[in-house]
């Protein structure tokens, strides 16, 4: 709708945003959120198994869009940002953290060495930031008083009132966090997370809250030496900003070979936050894609394939309704994205890997197509001017190469 009006009201909308900046002012009618609980899994009456969406204003997008533009390019200007920090910003993406850490892994492992591997989960990351211990690090970064008053402005006197049955909550007023629903929400958290590398003697890949610590070396006794000092230096900064590691959700995992793994002495790391011991997972879940302990792809193969299933079988029921050109429509939002995403990290899975997905490939066509089970798969492929998921993923791999060589693509 602002769109559509846009011609009517621009002149006005802009005057209000270059008010806001030159008086270092946040409209407060642009701060209050509409929550909505979004049941995820588990027990009903357990508050942790609900996703708050939080909708702002959308007037307040526009204005958000323009400071987190200038605000994002300053941070990259002066070269603030953390070079592994992946989140939220212009050429990096899931794909560039997991492509930069998966080599590194396979690069060590063929060397016949050990990598400890620790995915930290920082508890309610984005809900408990401390607004003071934010402004502070705004200043730190350099930011002139006029830009502080603006961001304090922006931070304080909100409110939000949650939605249950279409009936609204009176406004409660939020004192810790990050805007959620905000385009300058996660901008805000990258800087507030920005230093926690500065704190570690070894690598950690970040995609927003998402870290990855990893270290390597010949024994595993060397590695739980290495990476032990590093857990308990997150621990203390998460304390010291207000934060708290979930030791739960913490886990840790341990690459190599499994001819390498199976002769060593040592089959676990002693890893523990606040007196809880880490567990120790053969696959973990990073950034959408699950890696396992000898990064064969198995578990994320395996759990693609079930999600493929599902889809394929809504296609498979949806085609006695709609025309072909809408199946493909439906394929082309809903099923070829779990093909294509991050595909260059996983595009070194073994060939009965590649196989199964390319059965799945097949019968999207032939669902699409309304093809006999015995038609020629490259005949369909042919018709919808599409490419084997062989091909798919080296089609990828050069494109982000491109990107690389291009500069659009950093991390890798």
């Amino acid at each position: 709708m602002l769109k559509l009006v846009a011609p009517a009201v621009a002149s006005s909308l802009a005057k209000v945003i270059n008010c806001s900046i030159i008086n270092s002012t946040c409209p407060a009618q642009l701060k209050l959120a509409r929550v909505t609980l979004i049941y995820k899994q588990g027990s009903k009456s357990d508050l942790d198994n609900y996703r708050p969406i939080s909708v702002l204003p959308v007037i307040s997008n526009i204005l958000e869009k323009h400071v987190c533009k200038h605000f994002i390019a300053f941070l990259t200007n002066q070269d603030l940002l953390y070079k592994c920090q992946s989140g939220f910003r212009a050429n990096h993406s899931c794909e560039t953290i997991l492509v930069k850490i998966t080599d590194e892994w396979l690069e060590v492992m063929d060397k016949g060495l050990f990598t400890g591997v620790v995915m930290i989960d920082l508890r309610k990351a984005f809900d408990v930031v401390d607004h003071k211990l934010l402004l502070k690090k705004f200043q730190v970064y350099g930011l002139n008083t006029n830009s502080l008053k603006w961001f304090q402005s922006y931070l304080s006197g909100r409110y939000q009132k949650v939605c249950v049955d279409g009936t609204l909550s009176e406004p409660l007023g939020i004192h810790f966090g990050v805007p959620q629903g905000s385009i300058l929400g996660p901008a805000l958290f990258l800087l507030f997370i920005n230093d926690l590398p500065l704190v570690l003697k070894n690598n950690i890949g970040i995609y927003a809250d998402d870290s990855t610590l990893y270290t390597s070396a010949p024994t595993l006794a060397e590695v739980e030496e290495k990476i032990r000092p590093d857990i308990d230096a997150v621990s203390m900064w998460a304390k010291e900003n207000k934060m708290k590691m979930h030791p739960a959700k913490t886990k840790y995992s341990i690459i190599l070979t499994r001819q390498k793994i199976a002769n060593s002495a040592k089959q676990s790391l002693d890893l523990s936050v606040d007196g809880m011991q880490l567990t120790k997972v053969e696959s973990e879940r990073v950034s959408g894609v699950y890696i396992d302990s000898h990064l064969t792809w198995n578990k994320h193969i395996d759990t693609l394939r079930r999600k493929l299933l599902q889809r394929i079988a809504i296609l498979s029921r949806a085609r006695k309704y709609i025309p072909a050109k809408y199946r493909l429509l439906l394929y082309n939002a809903s099923i070829k994205p779990l093909f294509t995403y991050c595909c260059t990290v996983r595009s070194n899975c073994s060939q009965t890997n590649l196989d199964e997905l390319f059965k799945l490939q097949k019968r999207c066509a032939g669902l699409i197509l309304d093809s006999p089970r015995d038609a020629r798969s490259y005949d369909n492929f042919q018709k919808l001017k599409g490419l084997p998921v062989d091909q798919l993923f080296k089609l990828n791999k050069i494109g982000l190469l491109k990107k690389v060589i291009d500069g659009r693509a950093r991390n890798t």
